[in-house]
């Protein structure tokens, strides 16, 4: 794990970069049909999955930049370490996949839309572009110390990094999820 907040930063956004590109290798060769397939009525499908991954940032990224709105923005970057508790630590590797526990996720983020390939590529991407300006703006403001509530949960807290590396980890997990889906042998073949 990066020292430096900095360092930290240009991490993950190399981490979205990656997941960016296995959204787009999954979603753009499949049509609107074989993104909206489901291996069982309870079961998500890789849009399900996809819009999942974009409700959560949104969510997630909304609550930052709230409380960044609060803090003063510097002139200059602020050398500051990248700070990680045991909490984020252990909810990190719990959402890295494959997932070793379940989640129910919450009502609000469960996407009840069908949506074209292109539709849900476009959202993915338009939130992604939001993070990387996030992450490239983080270092300006003073961050120690400063804690980050997770929005499904009050009792959660998490500093700057671990807030946005859970959902690096986050995207992954679902990701894998979706590309598990390809894999099924009553997946459509077109």
């Amino acid at each position: 794990m990066a020292k430096t907040l900095r360092d930290a930063c240009s991490r993950l956004l190399t981490e979205f970069n990656i997941n960016s590109e296995r959204m787009k290798d999954l979603v753009y060769p499949l049509s609107d049909r074989q993104i909206n397939w489901r291996p069982h009525y309870d079961k998500w499908s890789i849009l399900d999955n996809i819009l999942h991954i974009s409700q959560t940032n949104r969510f997630y990224l909304d609550s930052i930049r709230g409380k960044l709105s609060a803090l003063r923005h510097s002139e200059k970057r602020v050398e500051q370490k990248a700070e990680w508790s045991l909490q984020g630590r252990f909810i990190l590797y719990l959402m890295e996949p494959p997932y070793r526990l379940r989640f129910k996720a919450p009502e609000k983020l469960i996407s009840k839309k069908t949506l074209s390939r292109e539709e849900v590529a476009h959202q993915f991407l338009r939130i992604h572009s939001k993070i990387e300006t996030l992450l490239e703006e983080a270092s300006f403001y003073r961050l120690t110390g400063q804690r980050f509530f997770a929005p499904a949960s009050k009792r959660i807290s998490f500093s700057f990094v671990e807030i946005v590396s859970v959902l690096a980890a986050h995207e992954r997990r679902h990701l894998w999820q979706a590309e598990q889906i390809v894999s099924l042998t009553l997946f459509p073949q077109k």
